[in-house]
């Protein structure tokens, strides 16, 4: 049975025991196969950016104060180093900046990570520190 149709056939049976004893049930990918976050993690500080990072927070007027805070992002980065999805960890206090950060960290590019010269796909929790100031200043490129 191919495995559309055990997928579909599957959400029909009474258990889990019982889809447990279908043969090669096991051997089927899901969607959420593709969209799972990569099992290699590393920290923040592993990572570098390989084009600056850009920040845009709308703001109705220029006498509105910038959000001020940190925000912390789930980034899953593949071989290429291209981020392919972002989600918010924890958030910065601020919904305009939580937005703005995982809108410009979405379209980031980082240099591929490496372990033993071998490109991987990664997971890394990475901080976002917005002070309020209209430019990014500090050694850090995350630190804005």
């Amino acid at each position: 049975m191919p495995c559309r149709l055990r997928r579909i056939a599957s959400r029909f049976l009474l258990g889990a025991m019982l889809l447990s004893t279908l043969p090669g049930i096991e051997g089927c990918a899901t969607s959420n196969d593709v969209d799972a976050w990569p099992a290699t993690q590393v920290p923040s500080n592993q990572m570098r950016l390989a084009e600056p990072l850009q920040i845009k927070m709308p703001r109705r007027n220029l006498n509105e104060p910038m959000p001020n805070g940190t925000a912390v992002l789930r980034l899953h980065v593949d071989t290429l180093g291209n981020v392919r999805k972002a989600s918010l960890a924890s958030s910065s206090g601020s919904a305009v900046l939580d937005g703005a950060a995982v809108q410009a960290l979405t379209g980031a590019r980082f240099f591929p990570y490496r372990e033993a010269g071998v490109a991987l796909a990664v997971t890394t929790l990475m901080p976002l520190n917005v002070k309020g100031s209209m430019q990014c200043r500090g050694l850090n490129p995350l630190d804005c």
